[in-house]
């Protein structure tokens, strides 16, 4: 099974940058869900978790994978690939980045009857950076 995740931006430059994915997990007395967001660094506040567009998890159109799918405007998607050594690539077939599964650096964050935990999935060297991704949000 081949882990899609699909990231739309707004224009970027030749540079290379690093990103994170997390999977966060969202609880309080009237709510429990799970959703991903794209940073620059480990939030350590609420106000550095809640700037950050929170993705919702959705089923991958590319047949029966499932995986996370952002989906919005800008110049396309980039999927990072399993199966091609966590490469991230433009729906044009051309490699973007590099990512790598993570562990650690994780994150909890509570603000009153909240809480955040964040599960650090992904560290990528592309030329897209967090606030990039998350400005291209549909």
């Amino acid at each position: 099974m081949n882990l899609s995740l699909l990231l739309s931006a707004i224009g970027a430059s030749g540079a290379l940058a690093d990103f994170y994915v997390f999977m966060t997990h969202h609880t309080s007395p009237s709510t429990d869900f799970k959703n991903y967001q794209v940073h620059d660094f480990t939030p350590r506040t609420w106000d550095e978790m809640t700037k950050m567009y929170r993705w919702p998890e959705k089923s991958d159109v590319s047949g029966r994978k499932l995986g996370v799918r952002y989906k919005g405007s800008g110049c396309g998607y980039n999927a990072i690939y399993k199966d091609r050594n966590w490469g991230m690539y433009g729906r044009d077939g051309v490699k973007y980045g590099d990512c790598e599964i993570t562990t650690g650096n994780d994150f909890t964050i509570i603000e009153q009857n909240e809480k955040v935990v964040g599960h650090h999935k992904f560290k990528c060297r592309s030329r897209f950076t967090a606030a990039q991704i998350n400005q291209g949000r549909g």
